[in-house]
């Protein structure tokens, strides 16, 4: 039997050599809840949003200086200025051969002055129960993954931004993520479990924001079942720490603010917004592509697709028919802990 010692030898090799099979993130476009709650979901148990529509549909920046109007080249109604403006699109008319936009405020605008949102290649990773390893999202565009714990070694291959990767060790003083593959600790953002808070039952469900680490985790009790990427307050408006709930959830919010002459934003139907304290708030973020890094003023930006999972999975409930609720003794909001 000792040919079979060569090909035993190859079948090793080439286990080796297989790149990394990443987490498996949730599907885009798709809700992501796992089955128990898709089930608590279906039996009225469990946050019933799921199938609540939001009115937008797409997105677009004003890229020069321009006037909005109030029908396609129709009269002029207000001058708008082209820093930190986005309009959501609420349906569109071609006059005259040229393109045009109405808004959420119902105004409208030309076109070739606007450029449409990209979303993000983020999603969350909603979890399964049999991983291995330490979660961690990749964060540079075609990160190197090396055969030999060490700077010398050749890539086998790249990952992507965003990529979930499960870290089994550290070797050298690089990250491990699977038999014979390591990357650079400077390219992966790691999710660190924390303790629950005092505050927090052991039944309850929270959100943990971490700022430090830039890392937002949902969990049940002491099991983290999602996590993702964020990005919170920068100075001079940091956010603000400590153990809150949400208090207020909105299909989508109209923010603005800034200065004139300092980072100025007018942001219309600003998706899945929950506030968890004073006008802090958990929502989606599609003007940016900047998850994993300290950006917003203050509030707690994710990608839409990964607001609207914790806008559905939280309380407190929206009622049918409602696009925004209150809590309340009888509808509690989700506890939300924001820590260093």
């Amino acid at each position: 039997m000792t040919w079979l010692r060569p090909l035993i030898l190859v079948l090793l090799l080439l286990l080796l050599v297989q790149p990394a099979r990443a987490m498996e993130p949730c599907p885009p476009d798709t809700p992501c809840v796992n089955a128990e709650t898709a089930m608590k979901v279906a039996a009225g148990q469990a946050p019933n949003a799921a199938n609540l529509k939001g009115a937008f549909v797409d997105w677009v920046s004003l890229d020069v200086r321009t006037y909005t109007q109030d029908a396609p080249n129709g009269r002029r109604l207000q001058l708008m200025y082209p820093q930190g403006t986005w309009f959501s699109v609420r349906d569109r008319k071609v006059v005259d051969g040229d393109l045009w936009y109405q808004t959420a405020s119902g105004r409208w605008v030309y076109a070739d002055d606007t450029s449409m949102w990209e979303p993000s290649a983020l999603h969350g990773y909603l979890f399964k129960g049999n991983e291995q390893g330490q979660l961690g999202f990749i964060i540079e565009d075609d990160t190197a993954v090396l055969p030999q714990p060490n700077y010398a070694a050749r890539p086998t291959h790249t990952l992507a931004r965003y990529t979930p990767v499960g870290v089994l060790g550290r070797d050298n003083g690089y990250l491990r993520i699977a038999p014979g593959q390591w990357v650079a600790p400077s390219q992966v953002r790691l999710v660190t479990p924390v303790a629950r808070p005092a505050e927090v039952g052991p039944e309850d469900r929270w959100i943990e924001v971490n700022l430090k680490a830039q890392t937002v985790a949902a969990y049940e009790g002491d099991k983290m079942i999602f996590a993702t990427l964020t990005s919170t307050g920068k100075d001079p408006t940091p956010t603000i720490t400590g153990v809150f709930y949400i208090y207020e959830k909105k299909l989508s919010e109209f923010m603005a603010g800034g200065w004139a002459d300092h980072d100025p934003y007018i942001l219309e139907e600003v998706p899945w917004t929950m506030y968890f304290t004073q006008r802090y708030a958990l929502h989606g973020a599609y003007w940016h592509d900047e998850y994993g890094e300290v950006r917003s003023h203050g509030c707690v930006n994710l990608t839409p697709d990964d607001a609207r999972f914790l806008f559905v999975w939280s309380g407190p409930v929206v009622p049918p028919g409602e696009t925004t609720v209150k809590s309340s003794p009888t509808n509690l909001g989700t506890w939300v802990y924001v820590h260093e």
